[in-house]
């Protein structure tokens, strides 16, 4: 995990959440990254069970707390090495 942002608040410095896709074992994971009102995944973007659950998942549990917030926008990033030249 190279984002300074994620690692601080994984670390408990920084305020944020981490949503995960498996409590026990996390392949990837969704990080709500508190001071920038954005989220970034983290670890396996193409876990298919991730991605599959994502939308629902943020439509039902996230959109109300960020509509409280009064927040109605949201950037979402992920750092993928899928365009990386194969050696």
């Amino acid at each position: 995990m190279s984002n300074v942002e994620v690692r601080a608040i994984v670390n408990g410095n920084n305020p944020g959440r981490v949503y995960v896709d498996d409590l026990t074992e996390p392949t990837a994971s969704l990080v709500w990254i508190q001071g920038q009102k954005g989220f970034q995944i983290v670890g396996n973007v193409q876990s298919q069970s991730f991605l599959a659950d994502l939308e629902g998942y943020m439509r039902q549990h996230i959109e109300p707390k960020l509509k409280k917030l009064n927040i109605h926008s949201v950037e979402i990033g992920a750092e993928m090495n899928i365009w990386a030249e194969e050696s």
